[in-house]
């Protein structure tokens, strides 16, 4: 069973995941839509699926975000010029990357995701 309410994370970890947070439903957004373009030259079906799979993840962790971005924005945290930035880069990323540096992008992404959440579990800290 994994403690997600972050009240009840340790100072630091709470801050940072915090601090991360803002940026994740536009990075999750960037993911999916790259995903879904290159979805029309995925040719085995394996990993057609396990890309449809990633775009279903992507949507959900995005509005998991959203909303707890949305509390963080009640506590007085001023998420939108951070937001604006965030955007702003992957507005570029998006008109001068070509679609295989963007895979690999998104990849990195979830790379990164997945190994906080791993170090996450393997220590306790939800």
């Amino acid at each position: 069973h994994l403690n997600l309410d972050a009240r009840n994370f340790p100072l630091f970890i709470r801050s940072f995941f915090n601090s991360i947070s803002f940026f994740i439903p536009e990075v999750e957004g960037f993911v999916r839509i790259t995903v879904e373009r290159a979805i029309p030259f995925v040719t085995n079906k394996d990993i057609l699926k396990e890309a449809r799979h990633l775009i279903e993840e992507e949507v959900a962790h995005s509005k998991v975000h959203g909303q707890y971005n949305k509390l963080l924005e009640k506590e007085g945290y001023n998420l939108k010029a951070y937001e604006f930035l965030t955007k702003k880069l992957i507005s570029f990323g998006d008109r001068f990357l070509s679609l295989k540096f963007q895979l690999a992008g998104s990849a990195c992404i979830e790379h990164l995701v997945g190994s906080m959440g791993v170090v996450g579990i393997d220590h306790g800290i939800f």
